[in-house]
């Protein structure tokens, strides 16, 4: 049962989004009350690679894997990452957080072309000022093969 389970999440049923190196850009920032959208890097690059209905979406600002999956018989694909123990500096300040956690929520729209949501937010027990949100409406394409 379990092989026949896996063997269909990846096998997949071909999805239009190509693999490669993508380009984030931001459109509306939904919420954002530490202005982590003005930093830069924040909206930078991520590489797409998936296998069947797996989606892998490793993530420039920290090196940070993001990991999902396409929802059923759609171009919709959602990915969740995070990491522990981060310094980050933000506006000037030097923040120890606890994690970082990143999702995004996603639709291919063309092969090479996809838009959605990006949420971010940093938790730092004993610096609450560290503490942030971020939620973005983005568009990404893919960057020519170098």
């Amino acid at each position: 049962m379990w092989g026949a389970l896996l063997g269909g999440l990846l096998s997949g049923c071909g999805h239009m989004l190509e693999d490669g190196n993508y380009q984030l850009v931001k459109k509306n920032i939904l919420k954002d009350n530490c202005k982590l959208a003005d930093i830069p890097g924040v909206f930078s690059q991520g590489h797409l690679r998936t296998t069947g209905e797996l989606v892998f979406f490793k993530y420039a600002l920290f090196e940070m894997q993001l990991t999902g999956f396409y929802l059923s018989a759609t171009e919709r694909w959602r990915a969740d990452g995070n990491m522990g123990n981060v310094t980050w500096h933000m506006h000037e300040k030097p923040c120890q957080l606890d994690e970082i956690r990143m999702s995004i929520e996603a639709s291919a729209q063309t092969p090479k072309r996809f838009e959605g949501t990006f949420a971010l937010s940093t938790h730092a027990g004993k610096t609450p000022e560290c503490a942030c949100e971020l939620w973005a409406s983005f568009e990404a394409t893919r960057l020519p093969s170098q």
